[in-house]
């Protein structure tokens, strides 16, 4: 095989191998396989993982046929398969690093598959907030599955998988999508088209993945992790809705200056909107978390009306603004008393009035 093929088709057809060695281990009770499997293994791991020349292998045709695929498909397939199957023969240590190994090379498929799509080649300097949230919501999504795969097995592997890729997405999603890739920063292009945008790619989807991910490592992580992953969601969701009004009223390039009094009154209306929301699925899911949420978002929005709205807006805009806090403030009061301090059982103030 070495001397026949090539780059990519030498690392297939040494993975190939794996699922051999099993299969011949456990037919001739023979131990020295597992050696020559483990070999093998870390043979493949070095040339797919710490080969920094695979950025030079030439992608021929289109993306979905290109040598990513068969190059980190088949290795990835080889390399599961094999793990089960040494398993059954109380080879847990090499099974431990076959697995870790097929799961490195399915995170690597996708990832390289997404890099291929969103720039066209591997060694591309470009890392746009388009790719980035597309990476970021393949990495929680795989996150996801193996937390899920972990609370089923117990297996070790899919345990560090899924927190490994957690916290790389939300590094990636707190530094580069909300800091540094902001368009607001930027001023980079993000799309002319309402809601299918590279914002929804970037804030939305994300949150929408993270939010499952934070329930499923609630039930075996830590509380903390959990909290702070649902907390990162709902500010995405926040900092989208922001961005998309931004992105309605100023185009594709998104800038802090020369906003309009209809922008500046429509942030108000979509967080307080956004508040209502947060409040009504809190009390409805009677998730304490929600509402402190839905009170925090509804802070930022007294405060900006307070702060900026009465020297930036003029007119009805002016008018129409603290109307519309001072209704949302009088609405929170009435389902808080209604729905949260209330007791059931107990008779409203002016009954228990009458009736004594």
């Amino acid at each position: 095989a070495a001397m026949a093929l090539q780059q990519a088709w030498l690392t297939v057809a040494l993975s190939l191998q794996l699922p051999m060695l099993a299969w011949l281990g456990r037919r001739l009770s023979n131990g020295s396989f597992q050696i020559i499997a483990s070999v093998i293994a870390i043979v493949v791991l070095v040339r797919l993982v710490f080969n920094y020349n695979v950025l030079d292998y030439p992608l021929d045709g289109h993306w979905l046929l290109s040598w990513i695929v068969y190059g980190y498909g088949i290795p990835a397939a080889m390399f599961l398969w094999a793990a089960r199957l040494f398993r059954r023969q109380d080879a847990a240590p090499l099974g431990t690093l076959l697995q870790a190994g097929g799961t490195a090379f399915a995170v690597l498929l996708v990832t390289l598959e997404i890099r291929v799509l969103a720039t066209g080649s591997l060694d591309n300097q470009d890392y746009d907030l388009l790719e980035q949230g597309l990476q970021s919501v393949a990495w929680l999504a795989m996150a996801y599955a193996l937390a899920v795969h972990h609370r089923r097995s117990g297996e070790p592997v899919s345990f560090f998988g899924a927190r490994i890729l957690t916290i790389v997405a939300v590094a990636q999603v707190v530094l580069l999508q909300l800091l540094l890739s902001n368009p607001l920063l930027t001023q980079d292009p993000v799309g002319a088209t309402p809601v299918f945008n590279s914002l929804l790619l970037a804030y939305a989807l994300p949150a929408a993945v993270a939010l499952p991910l934070a329930r499923e490592l609630k039930a075996w992580a830590s509380g903390l992790a959990s909290r702070g992953l649902a907390g990162l969601s709902l500010v995405l969701i926040f900092v989208y809705l922001s961005l998309e009004v931004a992105r309605t009223f100023q185009g594709q390039s998104l800038s802090l200056a020369d906003q309009s009094d209809a922008e500046i009154y429509a942030y108000s209306l979509v967080w307080l909107i956004y508040a209502g929301a947060l409040l009504a699925l809190g009390i409805r899911r009677k998730q304490t978390a929600l509402r402190y949420a839905s009170l925090v978002v509804l802070l930022i929005a007294t405060v900006k009306v307070f702060v900026f709205d009465m020297g930036d807006l003029t007119g009805l805009l002016r008018v129409a603004s603290f109307l519309g806090l001072g209704l949302c403030l009088v609405g929170i009061g009435f389902l808080y008393q209604r729905y949260v301090f209330h007791k059931p059982g107990t008779k409203p103030p002016s009954e228990a009035t009458g009736a004594t």
